[in-house]
């Protein structure tokens, strides 16, 4: 299971943590469609700077988050989101034969 979690520090010195599974990737797909970004965060692009890392981790949280205004208006109350780099050692890993050649 895939799974995506880390804080948002916002402006007001506040700090939330969030968690989501593949749903938030789903909805960072249609957004990054609409707004014509690529949405796969593939290494080529991460090493050459094409991909919105920063504009993805702040989608991320946001979609995991559940907030009802929209997203740029969410994104000015923002001061950094961090991601975690470990995935939660309670959620259960991605098995090998749910992956596809």
């Amino acid at each position: 299971m895939i799974r995506f979690a880390g804080t948002v520090d916002f402006l007001d010195g506040s700090t939330v943590a969030f968690t989501g599974g593949r749903g938030l990737q789903i909805a960072w797909e249609a957004y990054a469609k609409r707004h014509n970004l690529p949405y796969v965060p593939s290494p080529q692009l991460i090493t050459d700077g094409k991909f919105p890392m920063t504009t993805w981790a702040f989608f991320m949280a946001y979609t995991a988050l559940d907030v009802r205004e929209g997203f740029d208006v969410w994104a000015k109350t923002v001061a950094d989101v961090n991601m975690d780099d470990d995935e939660d050692p309670t959620i259960p890993p991605t098995l090998p034969e749910h992956f596809t050649a």
